[in-house]
């Protein structure tokens, strides 16, 4: 049995009734009644209805922008964008052209609660239901007992004279009480939260129930494949793993003799056959996506009918650890030997291994610097019958390739440069004693060998393969980020116990920052000393004893430079602080210009170095560091290296093993 109770009008009508009652009553008894504090009170019930009835619209208004967001859900439209309005409220725009507002918090209206309205979703469409006051929920019934569809007619509500909201299914014929008291002491909103997350607007209702609305794909199309062509014999079929996302229509434009279709996951693509003589060898398929709103999108991708152009083979005259890549295109190296093989293996230097061969299982991309519009420097990372075969993109920067066992361990790995340099950049150095060598003109993974932000390179603990990143030049605080194959940011780490590691340990983690002791002033980054790892362990030039070593991190041709390469940049060969006794041209910026030969000079930029027992970045444009392939005997721990900042330079300096120094590579011909 329904009860009927009073409506907003009925309260407003007693009020003035009651104060007509109050006022005359008074009249009759006193000339000089004063009627202020019954006009505050009058007043006060007077806003409170008011906002009752603000109130009141507004779930009402809430009730129906949930049944337009459902009708859009049931009618597969998705959102474009979710704007906050500023004020509590946030406005969906749909693909469709059309938009609602909703408000959106924790919090609603002070002291004022919204009825518990809510949807349940049952074989795929959603129903009106409403949580009782114990917690359990019930389907919102109409006069024939049936559920009713959130698209259907939504419920109306009101608040009844004694506060509590009453829900009507029939257009306010009758009303049902809830036992929802509108007015408490904490409010809160019909909508309890909206954010959107992963491709998702997710609507979290006053009791919890998620509503999820697909947000609008963006145009994309991939051909899942990131050769530039896309060879085919003749009359050959490839099936594509194509990507598609965003688009209500689709075209697909193709050469003349060619056949493409899309087959469920699949994009078909048949070359002509042999004896279609007028059929196109070559061209471009081209996918045009357009979107609900009128949006388009053009992908391509170059097909042609023959064998596809080897992969350049970066190994064919040395392996080394590091290989320049100039260009884009396919690239290979012999992934079966490391470093530079048996000739980098020296008698007595106690290496992890006497082989000079691995027998790799898998090759994968390590991390590269550089990741933007859905493409590295590095892609489609392959191990074929023992060499590493790899797509580059054009793009410069590094990156590192490793190749694993059967286990997933790293057995070596390789630093792939990307810059376009070649033998014509080398500079001819003198140094003190009239010795003429000849070293590359930048840093060893700089892309620039001019004064900017890109001629800093990476960095090396003394003796080790693998390079480490330098800091964002714009913001020094912080290392350049570095990315996997799909474009997911890589950590770095360090091995946290200041006490060294293992050659092998160093060889099976390329990322891992080995920190020094941090209680002895010229460090190792190695549990026991090894003078041998950079192939000059008593301290001598290329013409007496420098071989370049398995763990020298070069490309093929060159090597970590003698202990006296840079001694020709002072007057004595020794540390100077007189710039008339130092042979550079202009002033200190960033580091230095450096005459190497008569009037040729070439930028050594102030990279810094990372510190050995604590792995961070000191002295960055301030100073540089400069290793070279020499132990240095005047402390154990320590090797050779050139040092200078805007006051010295001294091309006969020494440091702690465990600092990550730039490297400037020397010309190497022995045994090439």
């Amino acid at each position: 049995m329904k009860t009927v109770l009073f409506s907003f009008r009925s309260i407003a009508a007693m009020l003035s009734l009651t104060a007509l009652l109050i006022i005359t009553s008074a009249s009759l008894t006193s000339c000089t009644f004063d009627d202020t504090e019954l006009q505050n009170s009058i007043d006060d019930l007077t806003s409170r209805i008011e906002a009752l009835e603000d109130f009141r619209e507004q779930v009402q208004g809430d009730i129906s922008s949930l049944q337009d967001i459902i009708a859009k859900l049931e009618g597969s439209v998705t959102v474009n964008n979710v704007v906050d309005n500023g004020d509590g409220s946030w406005t969906i725009n749909f693909s469709d052209g059309t938009s609602v507002t909703i408000r959106n918090g924790q919090d609603g209206e002070d002291g004022l609660t919204p009825p518990s309205i809510t949807v349940v979703k049952e074989d795929g469409t959603y129903y009106w239901a409403y949580e009782n006051a114990d917690g359990t929920t019930d389907f919102i019934l109409d006069d024939e007992g049936n559920r009713i569809p959130v698209t259907g007619e939504a419920p109306q509500v009101r608040i009844n004279d004694e506060g509590y909201w009453e829900i009507s299914t029939d257009g306010g014929q009758t009303w049902e009480g809830t036992g929802v008291k509108a007015e408490g002491s904490d409010g809160d909103s019909f909508f309890k939260e909206v954010y959107v997350e992963d491709g998702i607007l997710y609507l979290v209702l006053a009791d919890d129930t998620v509503i999820e609305v697909p947000m609008t794909a963006e145009l994309s199309f991939d051909f899942g494949t990131d050769e530039e062509v896309l060879y085919f014999m003749a009359g050959e079929t490839k099936e594509l793993a194509y990507a598609m996302s965003g688009q209500e229509s689709v075209t697909v434009n193709k050469p003349d003799g060619w056949r493409v279709s899309f087959q469920g996951s699949s994009l078909s693509v048949t070359a002509p056959a042999e004896e279609n003589v007028y059929a196109e060898t070559e061209g471009a398929i081209s996918v045009i996506l357009i979107s609900a709103s009128g949006q388009s999108l053009l992908a391509e991708q170059k097909v042609a009918v023959g064998e596809a152009p080897e992969a350049i083979d970066l190994s064919a005259y040395g392996t080394a650890n590091c290989y320049i890549v100039p260009s884009a295109g396919r690239y290979s190296f012999d992934a079966t030997v490391i470093g530079n093989g048996a000739d980098g293996i020296l008698e007595g230097g106690q290496f992890h291994t006497s082989m000079a061969t691995i027998s790799p299982a898998s090759a994968e991309l390590v991390w590269q610097s550089e990741y933007s519009d859905g493409k590295g420097l590095v892609s489609m990372v392959t191990l074929e019958s023992g060499k590493v075969i790899f797509n580059a993109t054009g793009k410069t920067g590094n990156a590192n390739i490793a190749v694993k066992d059967a286990d997933g361990n790293i057995l070596w790995s390789w630093h792939i440069w990307c810059v376009g340099y070649d033998a014509s950049m080398d500079v001819s150095v003198t140094n003190h004693e009239g010795e003429t060598m000849t070293l590359m003109g930048m840093n060893l993974g700089a892309t620039s060998a001019d004064h900017d932000k890109d001629a800093f390179g990476l960095y090396y603990q003394w003796g080790r393969k693998d390079p480490f990143i330098s800091v964002d030049y714009d913001n020094p605080t912080s290392y350049t980020a570095t990315y996997d194959i799909n474009g997911n940011t890589v950590a770095w780490s360090n091995n946290g116990t200041s006490m060294g590691e293992s050659i092998e340990y160093a060889v099976n983690n390329p990322t891992t920052f080995i920190l020094g002791d941090i209680n002895n002033s010229y460090s190792n980054w190695t549990t026991s000393q090894n003078d041998y790892l950079w192939g000059d362990p008593l301290g001598t030039s290329n013409e007496t004893g420098h071989t370049k070593t398995i763990y020298d991190p070069c490309p093929p041709g060159y090597t970590v430079p003698d202990k006296d390469a840079f001694t020709g940049f002072t007057s004595t060969g020794e540390i100077n602080f007189s710039w008339n006794e130092i042979n550079v041209e202009g002033e200190f910026n960033e580091g230095l210009y450096f005459i190497t030969d008569g009037s040729t000079v070439s930028f050594f930029p102030a990279a810094g170095y990372r510190v050995d027992f604590y792995d961070q970045m000191s002295s960055f444009t301030q100073s540089g560091c400069y290793w070279t392939a020499s132990p240095d005997n005047r402390d154990a721990g320590s090797a050779s290296s050139l040092y200078f900042n805007a006051y010295n330079v001294n091309p006969a300096s020494w440091d702690s093993r465990a600092n990550a120094f730039s490297v400037r590579c020397m010309k190497y011909d022995k045994g090439m």
